[in-house]
């Protein structure tokens, strides 16, 4: 019975949702790693990846070195869980950082 009803999150949203090269977000991190943090600047652009925990998948934003700096919760997870699945890039770029506070900017890799 389940195996039949997880299709249907493409089709029906109207204009809602963006398609995935248009996809645009601002958010702060979660649980942010503050040595991570410590070693990035404005304008810093950060990987976005998924990770799995626990048999869920977290997206994450991870330096160059692939230390995650935080997670990312956007109102729109779902979507670009399944963009990524995809196989589009995505960066999180860094607007500002106040102590460990960190505002990204979600959005296509360039």
């Amino acid at each position: 019975m389940s195996g039949n009803g997880g299709g249907s999150g493409g089709s029906g949203g109207g204009g809602a949702q963006r398609e995935c090269p248009d996809f645009y977000e601002e958010t702060i991190l979660n649980s942010p790693n503050h040595i991570v943090l410590a070693n990035i600047e404005e304008d810093d652009a950060l990987d976005v990846v998924i990770n799995e925990e626990g048999g869920q998948s977290i997206v994450v934003a991870v330096d160059s070195d692939g230390n995650v700096a935080g997670s990312i919760t956007v109102g729109s997870l779902a979507h670009l869980i399944e963009c990524i699945e995809e196989g589009y890039d995505y960066e999180a770029v860094v607007m500002d950082i106040e102590g460990g506070r960190c505002r990204v900017q979600v959005r296509l890799a360039s």
